[in-house]
């Protein structure tokens, strides 16, 4: 299954490079408000690509009021179809099919739609790096990645990456929710990552003892490995989980501006964030918040605090080891469920 090494491709090296954001959203009310409050921030907020090319891509259609709302933002509606139905997450990569079809950029900057930017993130750009920010926690079972790589046919790397929240030293494992991608990288990582998303949706996941598939960054893993790709490291304030309430020791004094804040579901019908466990971050999501009230005409009350259960949850959940006794306790008869 290996190709063989590559190497970055040596795209032309200018002082500023031209960046070109995208996200891939649902065409549903709820991806709406995800999309326009994307799109919104970077708008307000992006300091020097507040004005950069913006394309949003729709899955199987894209409603006429959503359409418009992006264009009042100068934001591209691109409509596509799913990538893989039985892993509705997969439809980001449509977005690095975008190197094959325009050459206005030198860098993409692929976001999930569940993020917001409050900071000017050129300084982050770099037009010959593959950058994103490492994963929050290590794959469960610690023999998947020998495993993994075996059946890939190639060396294992260097365990050299740590995550964000558990501290774990790993292989190269990456949080694919913000990417910086050079243009001329889009392709191969585009074409590895689609074989081994086939490939572990298929035979792939018995192989490697696993019952589902639960994260993006293991295709994303295997697909780095195969084409020789490494990753450049962004500051975890680039994709900054609002639902955690602590990060690593080697993380804890990486804080922004920028931030790309990534509150998953901490988002209400209006479209409104709602706080994190996590204190700090409650600040930026009100400031979005009330950017997003006067942008949009809508009465906004202030950002509160996070309930006291989610708070404990958090608590709970970021703790060294927590996850591995939440599962081996799950596997005991009658044991109550515990904090997700």
């Amino acid at each position: 299954m290996n190709d063989g090494p590559s190497t970055v491709p040596p795209d032309a090296q200018t002082a500023t490079p031209r960046v070109l954001i995208s996200c891939v959203g649902e065409n549903r009310p709820d991806w709406h408000r995800s999309m326009e409050n994307l799109v919104l921030s970077v708008r307000h907020f992006g300091g020097s690509l507040a004005t950069s090319p913006f394309v949003v891509h729709v899955v199987d259609g894209a409603d006429e009021t959503f359409v418009d709302g992006m264009d009042r933002l100068d934001a591209e509606v691109r409509v596509v179809h799913a990538v893989d139905r039985r892993r509705p997450s997969s439809n980001k990569l449509r977005m690095l099919e975008l190197a094959t079809e325009r050459d206005d950029f030198d860098v993409l900057l692929a976001l999930d739609c569940d993020v917001v930017v409050i900071g000017d993130l050129a300084a982050e750009v770099k037009a010959d790096a593959l950058r994103a920010v490492p994963a929050g926690r290590d794959i469960t079972e610690p023999d998947t990645w020998q495993r993994l790589y075996r059946a890939l046919g190639v060396a294992e790397p260097a365990r050299d990456c740590v995550t964000t929240v558990s501290g774990q030293r790993t292989y190269p494992y990456f949080n694919s929710g913000v990417m910086f991608v050079p243009r001329g990288v889009c392709q191969p990582l585009l074409e590895h990552w689609r074989r081994h998303l086939d490939w572990l949706l298929g035979p792939g996941l018995a192989e490697l003892g696993l019952a589902q598939l639960r994260k993006d960054q293991i295709p994303l893993a295997a697909a780095l490995a195969t084409a020789g790709l490494e990753i450049d490291p962004l500051p975890v304030n680039c994709n900054l989980s609002a639902t955690a309430s602590r990060f690593a020791g080697p993380y804890r004094g990486q804080w922004g501006p920028p931030f790309v804040l990534h509150y998953h579901k901490l988002i209400d019908d209006r479209g409104f964030l709602r706080p994190s466990p996590n204190t700090r971050i409650n600040p930026l999501l009100d400031r979005f918040n009330r950017m997003r009230a006067d942008a949009l005409g809508l009465s906004y009350a202030g950002i509160g605090s996070a309930p006291l259960r989610s708070r404990v949850s958090a608590l709970l959940r970021d703790k060294p080891g927590y996850q591995s006794v939440r599962r081996a306790l799950r596997k005991l008869p009658g044991t109550p469920r515990l904090a997700r």
